[in-house]
């Protein structure tokens, strides 16, 4: 199962980390995480876009996308690659701070920590559960 992770560029470290603890169970296909160099982003609008056309590429290839926001934090460009993969169909769980996305929560499958929803990652087919519970949201 390939996994896309979205959320604040300051929590790329703990993907990082996450990646070689589920893995080969899950992949983690978000490069954005490897784009930090000694902790900080390189921001020129080269690499940005070159960035923004690696994530959509990521998104096409992912199953589903986990969007992490900690309270108080706006989820900004993971709203954005939310967005992204709910156009596609893919399926969406979200951690964190309902409350930042207002109604387009209503969306995804919703779970208060990440240890919750690494849970249901335990097995595919507990994961094919969640998304079936909540109906395909594929666009026509």
């Amino acid at each position: 199962m390939k996994i896309y992770m979205a959320s604040h560029i300051k929590h790329a470290r703990r993907w990082i980390d996450l990646r070689s603890k589920i893995y080969p169970r899950v992949t983690i296909v978000s490069s954005w995480i490897d784009f930090l160099k000694n902790g900080e982003v390189n921001c020129t609008p080269e690499v940005l876009k070159e960035s923004w056309d690696n994530n959509v590429k990521d998104i096409i290839i992912c199953d589903l996308l986990l969007l992490y926001a900690e309270p108080g934090e706006p989820p900004r460009g993971a709203a954005f690659e939310a967005g992204i993969a709910y156009a596609m169909g893919k399926p969406i769980l979200h951690i964190g701070d309902r409350p930042a996305l207002g109604t387009m929560g209503c969306c995804f499958e919703y779970f208060e920590t990440l240890d919750q929803c690494l849970k249901i990652l335990a097995t595919e087919q507990e994961v094919q559960d969640v998304i079936n519970s909540r109906g395909s949201t594929a666009r026509n």
